[in-house]
């Protein structure tokens, strides 16, 4: 009988997520942005609850000046452009909860970028680099499982490298919807299974060969062998496909399908101490065409070590590789990227936090790419002056190694910021 139970809520599980496979899969750019929360328990105070009336209802609203001078807008070995620009920008956010298991909200930000000295291009941005222009996300308790239906949608400038031409003239926009299923399978067992879509375009026509949709269905399943260590399978599918386009034409991508299966782990071998990761094989399968035909399987997988030194310092040591597809240059079929990286912060006084980062990939692009090696070090603090009022600082400098030489280059960039909640 026990066993039965068990086929019977695996099975509703499914079906739970075949109908929301189904319904994303007509789904493509956003139109709104909000955020709803759906659970068992109440998330909000016991009162009258009215949608009518707005008692409940909470705005944030956050104004954000910033002032950056960076000394290769451009990009250039032997040309560098140096330019300074302002980002006034403004970020908004309501929480409403409309009863005691629903809570309604929306995350928006959006602002402006003028260049006050050099050749950069003025641009109209809705999102900036770690925040998010909008938002969606619901997560409904069905049974022992929650399902959570997700949204992101940014739009981003000077996001790309595209070798000689710089990054500068153009916007790369991302909308990415997606629907993930948790449950406990048994006391020690746990599993989950995600679907997501990625719609990614340009606004300028000469590098829509960039334009893709991507599709990826992910299956992880992991044990918990005691409190401080979880493991288990996982596998995936991914499939990224071209929209053609006239840009594309001139120079092309290749669509491709790519399999990958391997296990996952945590271990929680100190109190202040973690190390997580995946190591995997993936199966490459890509269309070819006179320009770009290489492709290729192999081993893939991340590994990353979180450490606590005290109460307040924390960081982070990593190592990644992987074959992708993101962003290329043109007549290639994928990127085979190691990327290490450690950061750390810390807390010295209460109103101060201080940032610092370095990071190195490695990059070896197929077909007629390039290999390269981009090393990235960055520093930063945030002080907290009143209640309402933050300032924010952060240098970057990047040193780019390739064997294309009118690919590199070094950047150095200081970024100022003052953020008011009103």
């Amino acid at each position: 009988m026990q066993t039965a139970n068990v086929k019977i809520s695996l099975v509703k599980h499914a079906f739970i997520f075949v109908l929301t496979a189904a319904f994303l899969s007509g789904l493509g750019r956003p139109a709104e942005a909000a955020e709803l929360r759906i659970s068992e328990e109440p998330v909000s105070p016991a009162v009258d609850y009215n949608i009518l009336l707005f008692e409940n209802l909470r705005l944030s609203t956050s104004a954000i000046v910033g002032l950056t001078y960076d000394d290769n807008i451009n990009r250039s070995r032997d040309n560098a452009e140096t330019g300074v620009y302002t980002t006034p920008r403004l970020r908004l956010g309501l929480d409403w909860p409309l009863t005691p298991n629903i809570h309604l909200g929306t995350s928006t930000s959006f602002g402006y970028r003028y260049y006050l000295s050099g050749d950069g291009k003025d641009r109209f941005l809705v999102s900036f680099i770690d925040d998010l222009a909008t938002s969606l996300k619901a997560d409904i308790h069905v049974g022992e499982g929650t399902l959570r239906l997700s949204n992101r949608y940014s739009r981003r400038a000077d996001d790309l490298e595209l070798g000689v031409t710089g990054a500068r003239d153009y916007v790369l926009s991302r909308n990415t919807i997606g629907a993930r299923y948790s449950v406990p399978l048994a006391p020690v067992w746990s599993g989950n299974v995600s679907v997501s879509r990625r719609d990614t375009w340009t606004d300028t026509s000469e590098f829509e060969y960039h334009d893709n949709v991507r599709h990826l269905v992910s299956l992880n399943v992991l044990w918990r062998m005691n409190p401080d260590f979880q493991f288990g399978p996982y596998v995936s599918y991914e499939d990224v496909d071209y929209t053609s386009s006239s840009g594309a034409a001139a120079a092309p991508n290749n669509d491709r399908e790519t399999w990958e299966g391997g296990v996952n782990f945590l271990y929680n071998f100190l109190p202040h101490a973690s190390l997580e990761g995946n190591l995997g094989y993936q199966n490459m399968d890509i269309d070819r065409s006179r320009f770009a035909r290489e492709q290729a399987d192999g081993i893939a997988g991340r590994l990353a070590l979180n450490y606590a030194s005290s109460e307040i310092t924390d960081h982070v040591l990593s190592v990644r590789h992987d074959r992708n597809q993101d962003i290329i240059s043109p007549f290639v079929n994928y990127s085979r990227e190691t990327t290490y990286m450690y950061a750390v912060a810390t807390n010295p006084i209460r109103r101060l936090t201080l940032r610092g980062d370095i990071s190195l990939v490695d990059i070896e692009e197929s077909d007629f790419g390039e290999d390269a090696e981009l090393w990235r070090l960055g520093g930063g603090a945030s002080y907290r002056l009143s209640p309402k009022l933050t300032a924010r600082m952060r240098y970057e400098y990047w040193d780019k190694n390739s064997d294309i030489s009118n690919r590199q280059y070094t950047r150095n960039k200081v970024s100022v910021f003052m953020e008011y909640d009103f």
